[in-house]
């Protein structure tokens, strides 16, 4: 709930986001290991999202992107990866951070650095649409009570 005027911030996968490589895959449709893996329901577009938070009474007031080409490509390998070899009990991070010795050390290392260049990727290109929505959304007050002279 929301009083008027009263915001809220949401970060949501766009994999049906056009000029993308998730759409460029058919996200949802031929390719589907992200929503398998994933738990995705649903194949948002940035505009799918505004149509659905306007209907709500919440119009997006500020956008910026994220997953631009970096992180997509990863997100692809690494779904389809899971497609080849079956569900895996935790996240890559939590993979790298039980692995012990040389091989753990290069696995955190390998993901700070995709770390580093999806943030750097992210920051440069944020008012270019990318696989991933930063929508702010304010509560509009249809219902304001006229006020007396």
């Amino acid at each position: 709930m929301l009083k008027p005027g009263g915001g809220f911030h949401i970060v949501l996968p766009l994999e049906g986001q056009p000029r993308t490589l998730y759409r460029a895959v058919g996200a949802g449709t031929r390719w589907t290991a992200k929503l398998r893996h994933g738990g995705h329901v649903q194949v948002f577009s940035a505009s799918r999202f505004r149509a659905l938070a306007e209907s709500c009474g919440l119009p997006v007031t500020r956008t910026r992107w994220s997953y631009h080409l970096t992180l997509q490509v990863l997100d692809l390998l690494y779904f389809t990866w899971l497609d080849r070899r079956g569900p895996v009990s935790g996240s890559v991070e939590d993979m790298s951070a039980a692995r012990s010795g040389v091989a753990g050390r290069l696995m955190r290392a390998a993901s700070k650095a995709v770390a580093t260049t999806a943030w750097a990727e992210a920051r440069l290109l944020r008012r270019i649409p990318g696989g991933c929505g930063h929508f702010t959304c304010e509560r509009a007050d249809y219902h304001m009570r006229p006020t007396s002279p």
